[in-house]
């Protein structure tokens, strides 16, 4: 029989397709843990407003001068921080994860899963970088900072 189709060759690699990491979603839930963990006065819970920032400031390390310039008052913010649907994607895969939970204020919250994390990140010395950042502009990255920043 005689068919129009042709056929076609499917090769499978293991060689992957480089993603950066900051689409990874391992990378995002880390990263918003540490953010709520270090960010936040009370340990454990964030506004969104602040996590955004945080978590795009701490996603980009090659701007992390330039941020902590801004944040001390030393330069104006020379670049812009966009809305980061990743970002929201992460934060609805944590609450499905009880990584963390929004509070009756709105607030996002860890919860013990999400702490645990949080120490075997610590334990293992892992994302020490942006934790150490974190930790940096904790004092200077305000509530209201964050509002002026994203536009409210």
């Amino acid at each position: 029989m005689n068919t129009p189709y042709k056929s076609v060759e499917i090769i499978i690699s293991n060689s992957g397709t480089a993603i950066p990491i900051e689409n990874r979603p391992a990378w995002r839930l880390l990263i918003i843990i540490i953010c709520l963990k270090i960010l936040s006065t009370d340990g454990y819970g964030l506004s969104s407003n602040k996590i955004r920032i945080g978590s795009w400031m701490a996603l980009r390390k090659e701007k992390w001068k330039n941020y902590l310039d801004f944040l001390y008052g030393l330069d104006k913010l020379n670049s812009s921080i966009m809305p980061d649907q990743q970002l929201d994607k992460a934060i609805s895969l944590g609450i499905c994860k009880n990584y963390w939970d929004i509070s009756k204020t709105g607030r996002i919250e860890l919860t013990t899963d999400g702490e645990r994390l949080f120490d075997m990140i610590t334990t293992d010395n892992a994302m020490s970088d942006e934790i150490e950042f974190l930790s940096e502009i904790k004092t200077k990255l305000t509530e209201n900072l964050a509002k002026e920043i994203i536009g409210e």
